[in-house]
């Protein structure tokens, strides 16, 4: 399915860091620290549908990018560069959210 070499590697890191660590900084910057989602698209969707709109936002995100990589697959380098970039966003924004967190103050919690 994803191949052998760097591909499986690659694939977890995607998984974890943009689909798993994003979602869960995201989640406690926007609940727990007063942060604000700059990108319009999910922002408009936690307005509409609640924070946890980004559970299928990212799932669907998985998606696109399988199929996407799955088109370029057999093209070698591209089909690398692709997954390393998406793979390396995830990681990004994934350090960005933590460092926000980090220097945040957090909000006084309702009970």
């Amino acid at each position: 399915m994803f191949g052998t070499g760097p591909e499986p590697y690659l694939w977890a890191v995607l998984v974890a860091f943009w689909g798993v660590g994003d979602t869960v900084t995201t989640y406690l910057a926007l609940t727990r620290y007063g942060g604000v989602e700059r990108n319009p698209v999910p922002r408009r969707l936690f307005e509409a549908f609640g924070i946890w709109s980004m559970v299928p936002m990212k799932a669907v995100g998985i998606v696109v990018i399988y199929v996407s990589w799955h088109a370029v697959r057999d093209h070698g380098v591209l089909s690398l560069a692709a997954l390393s970039a998406v793979s390396a966003l995830g990681v990004a924004v994934t350090a960005w959210n933590s460092y926000q967190i980090a220097t945040a103050n957090p909000r006084s919690r309702r009970n």
